[in-house]
């Protein structure tokens, strides 16, 4: 005998089946999501290190100006007083994006806890 269309052992298959599409589903998402933060990491890098060398050759420029109207000494105490002042932003600046960041993967963690449990409740309610 076979079972009607739609009998609960063939609607728990079903949901079985859409639960594994989207755990799956998840995976995927996260793995894209992983692609792209190690690309962007790999561009920041290398923007990093060019930055670098362009800021070293502008701090040289910027000391050696000053130096024409003042001491060298002076120049590069000025110079380098107005850098830490810069780094002391840019730091507050990525402590607050960090704080973002962390909430963003907070939220990402809590869907992928709540799918895994919709999956779970479904994998059980079908070995019923």
């Amino acid at each position: 005998m076979t079972s009607p269309t739609g009998s609960p052992r063939r609607i728990a298959a079903l949901g079985t089946q859409l639960a594994e599409a989207e755990a799956r589903l998840v995976g995927a998402d996260a793995r894209r999501a992983a692609r792209w933060v190690a690309a962007a990491t790999a561009m920041a890098g290398g923007a990093a290190v060019v930055a670098v060398a362009a800021t070293a050759c502008l701090v040289a420029a910027i000391v050696l100006g000053l130096a024409t109207v003042m001491p060298a000494w002076l120049a590069a105490v000025l110079t380098g007083a107005a850098l830490v002042a810069v780094a002391g932003l840019l730091a507050i600046l990525a402590r607050e994006a960090a704080k973002d960041a962390g909430g963003a993967l907070r939220r990402a963690g809590e869907r992928a806890r709540e799918e895994g449990r919709w999956i779970g409740t479904l994998i059980s309610s079908n070995e019923k």
